[in-house]
């Protein structure tokens, strides 16, 4: 523009000097694309309606499809524009989003590109940045859509067998406890013994056989189950990895007992980002959400038990943006945060190492009345040591190292 601007004031210089009639014209010309120039891209630009649409949430390795709307409602047409969306990298597959596009009066378009749930967490994918500009280039005018938010879930893995012990009967889950028969779920009849119940005894059968039959039921009980996730950083080995393993465990397990219709619970002493009102602020590199530094010390908020596919959906939310604190020990808030928990129920408690205050702590736990188990995400050497003393105060103890320990879960 700079350019075009001397190239005016040359002309005016030569009309002067020469006063020739066409000079004139030619600088009047000129002036006129100019003005035309200044105002063409702004008039087009509040007439460029853009709108982006995305998922808003993702499973590990789900690929979503972000759709971004351009509507000229303008008559008149827009000579180009480049729209430029910005993508975290750990979202991101292949280039950045950079297009450019032409839209007649009235036309509308539709761009699309795909993102990729690589890892957890909650993600600003924006904000997305329009340009556009006159027929000679010589004014751009640029303009900024406001950005969405997408939460990706930890990975969900496979559990074959998962056998929890329960002190609360008559479920829906099939129990090796035989103490626990559910009169709703007969299976057959066998012979009278001594001490049977009376209100057990098939009295057809009974007849039919001229001899006391007795009805068998299967056993089931009710999983009542809460997860208690230990996240503190300084009781874990310096490595991401095991942190993450932590979150893929509990994760994993929630999926589990929900899908077998069971109550499902969960607690952490970690830190939820979006717990706390503020300005978000999102890591340039990664596009993760930010934990700020000064209020790590604040809680998620408790989700307790609950069969619903709702609940399930609150607790993987949870666990994608849960961050970890580092001055909120385990072991003195568990202790006071299962206070309120109903007698029986199976608390899964997720923490990298097996101490004797943890062991103490869910020993008070089983104590007063509720269901602890001790499941191990790091390996020790005193891993036998902490299974004995787990069992002598009352509670198994298991360690979950891999993929294949958490697909033979058999606890």
């Amino acid at each position: 523009m700079g350019e075009f601007v001397f190239l005016m004031i040359v002309i005016l210089f030569i009309g002067f000097l020469l006063r020739v009639d066409f000079v004139f014209y030619v600088l009047y010309v000129c002036l006129g694309v100019f003005q035309f120039s200044q105002l063409y891209p702004g008039y087009i630009a509040k007439r460029i309606r853009v709108e982006r649409k995305v998922n808003s949430h993702a499973f590990h390795l789900e690929k979503l499809t972000v759709t971004v709307t351009l509507e000229n409602t303008s008559r008149l047409p827009a000579p180009w524009m480049r729209i430029v969306d910005t993508v975290p990298v750990r979202l991101l597959i292949g280039d950045p989003p950079d297009r450019a596009v032409s839209l007649a009066g009235k036309e509308r378009t539709t761009l699309n590109y795909e993102i990729l749930g690589r890892q957890r967490g909650y993600y600003q994918v924006g904000p997305l940045r329009l340009s556009t500009g006159d027929f000679l280039g010589m004014k751009d005018v640029s303009g900024v859509v406001s950005a969405e938010y997408v939460t990706v879930y930890p990975r969900i893995l496979p559990i074959a067998t998962f056998k929890l012990p329960s002190r609360l009967p008559f479920g829906t889950v099939s129990s090796w406890q035989q103490l626990y028969a559910d009169p709703a779920r007969p299976i057959g009849v066998r012979e009278y013994l001594s001490g049977d119940s009376i209100r057990h005894i098939n009295w057809k059968v009974s007849a039919h056989t001229f001899d006391l039959a007795v009805k068998t039921y299967e056993p089931a009980i009710s999983l009542e189950s809460l997860i208690l996730l230990n996240f503190d950083r300084n009781d874990y080995l310096a490595r991401l990895h095991n942190r993450e393993w932590a979150v893929e465990v509990a994760t994993s397990i929630a999926a589990h007992l929900v899908g077998k219709r069971q109550p499902v619970g969960f607690m952490s002493n970690g830190f939820d980002p979006l717990s706390i009102e503020t300005v978000h602020e999102f890591d340039e590199t990664s596009g993760k959400l930010i934990t700020p530094e000064n209020v790590k010390s604040a809680l998620p908020v408790a989700i307790m038990p609950h069969s619903s596919q709702v609940n399930l959906m609150r607790i993987l939310e949870t666990l994608a943006r849960l961050d970890s604190s580092v001055d909120v020990p385990f072991v003195g808030w568990a202790t006071s945060a299962v206070v309120s928990l109903g007698w029986g129920t199976t608390v899964l408690v997720i923490t990298p190492k097996g101490d004797e205050a943890t062991c103490n702590m869910l020993h008070r736990m089983l104590r007063s009345g509720l269901n602890p188990i001790l499941l191990l995400i790091e390996g020790q050497e005193d891993l036998g040591l902490v299974r004995e003393r787990a069992r002598r105060l009352g509670f198994p103890a298991h360690a979950i190292l891999g993929e294949s320990d958490l697909l033979r879960l058999g606890i």
